[in-house]
C-alpha cells in the first residue's frame, strides 16, 4: 500500500530564478529549484515546480509564453479543484533578481495566497513580510 498524503494536503507554488547568463546558470537553476523542491516534498508538501514543467524548453517559443504560463496557473488556483489548486507561493534563491518571480509575486498577492520564502540555511519556510518602508510608498 503506497504512502498516504497528509491531511489536508498542501500544495506550494515554487517561484525561483529559471533563466540565467549561460546554459550553465540555467542547469543550476533548475536543479536548486529541484532540491528545495524535494525537500520540501519530503517535509510534506507537494510542490508545482515550474522549472521542472518546462525544462531545457528554451527556444520552443519566447520566454514571456512561459512566464505567462506561470501567471495563468497562479490565476487558476482558486477555481479549480482541489488537489489541482496551490495554497501558498514560495520563494525561493535571488527571486527578486527574476522578473518571472516578481510577476508570481505580484498574482500571489493579488489573490491573497500566503507566501513564503524558502531559508536555504535553516531548509525551513518563513512567512514573507513586506519591508515596512515599501508598505508606506
Amino acid at each position: 500500500m503506497g504512502k498516504t498524503f497528509p491531511v489536508p494536503l498542501k500544495i506550494f507554488y515554487l517561484a525561483a530564478p529559471y533563466r540565467g547568463k549561460t546554459i550553465n546558470e540555467t542547469r543550476e537553476n533548475i536543479r536548486y529549484a529541484e532540491s528545495v523542491a524535494a525537500k520540501l516534498r519530503a517535509q510534506g508538501y507537494y510542490v508545482f515546480c515550474p522549472h521542472m514543467n518546462t525544462a531545457f524548453f528554451d527556444g520552443i517559443a519566447d520566454d514571456q509564453v512561459f512566464l505567462d504560463a506561470g501567471i495563468e496557473f497562479l490565476n487558476r488556483c482558486d477555481a479549480i479543484e482541489f488537489l489541482n489548486r496551490c495554497d501558498a507561493l514560495v520563494l525561493a534563491g535571488k527571486w527578486m533578481d527574476s522578473v518571472g518571480c516578481c510577476a508570481e509575486l505580484r498574482a500571489a498577492e493579488e489573490r491573497h495566497m500566503p507566501v513564503y520564502l524558502w531559508d536555504d540555511d535553516e531548509e525551513k519556510l518563513v512567512p514573507f513580510r513586506i519591508p515596512r518602508e515599501a508598505e508606506d510608498e
